[in-house]
């Protein structure tokens, strides 16, 4: 035999034995999953059904690709990567930059620009992660959607939010359809309804305004009523409180 067919033949046996072991460690009672669990994002429960079908398989073995694909496509989500630590299965993912939209009956993502279905229990599970805006005028309309692709970009400039803002309403307050987002601080026991979508920019600006208010009047958090302000484009009008 030449030395030539020798070295061939040594070749494919070593890819064979590398191809019987890895087929063999995928079928191997090994890396077992018991559980999942999120980094970047909270758990939310459509990331939950994609990776709970896991469960009980062993990581080798698993369909990777389309899991990191299946979480992927959600809205919220930019990228995601998985791994495998002491019986769990991770998923380290990249939020996507946006506000959660909710509907009585539905719920949305979207960046100010487009907008994409979401499971209306996942908003909840995000909320304090994103902006959350409730409307109770049904599902996504024009003039919504208009209103929304000014104020988001803007709100996503708030440091203040979501951080210090629980939730935030859209309604319409005139037969006219003038429309407005009304904004809870329960920190600072304060309501702050905004006047206009490009009015949103001024938000950090307001909350400084009134946590300065509240110094000067430190029970009024704990004693009164929530105070309601208006917030317009150029100035800041205490409604009541």
């Amino acid at each position: 035999m030449r030395r030539g067919e020798s070295f061939s033949i040594a070749l494919g046996a070593m890819l064979l034995t590398a191809a019987v072991a890895v087929i063999a460690a995928m079928h191997l009672p090994v890396m077992e999953i018991s559980a999942v669990e999120s980094r970047g994002l909270p758990m939310t429960p459509s990331m939950a059904r994609i990776a709970q079908k896991a469960i009980g398989s062993c990581y080798p073995s698993i369909d990777r690709r389309g899991i990191v694909e299946d979480i992927e496509a959600l809205p919220y989500i930019s990228s995601a990567y998985l791994s495998y630590s002491d019986g769990a299965l991770l998923l380290s993912v990249e939020p996507e930059s946006g506000a959660a939209l909710v509907f009585p009956d539905s719920a949305a993502f979207t960046d100010g620009t487009s907008f994409s279905s979401m499971a209306i229990e996942d908003a909840g599970a995000l909320l304090g992660i994103y902006p959350l805006i409730a409307s109770k005028e049904g599902d996504l309309d024009e003039a919504f959607a208009d209103f929304i692709a000014t104020a988001v970009p803007l709100l996503l400039e708030q440091e203040s939010v979501p951080s210090l803002i629980s939730w935030i309403e859209y309604c319409n307050i005139n037969d006219d359809g003038h429309a407005v987002l009304r904004s809870a601080i329960p920190e600072l026991n304060a309501v702050i309804t905004v006047e206009s979508p490009e009015a949103v920019g001024r938000i950090d600006d307001c909350i400084g305004i009134i946590r300065d208010e509240n110094r000067l009047s430190p029970m009024r958090t704990v004693l009164s009523p929530p105070s309601e302000y208006g917030l317009h484009s150029d100035r800041l009008m205490r409604i009541k409180g």
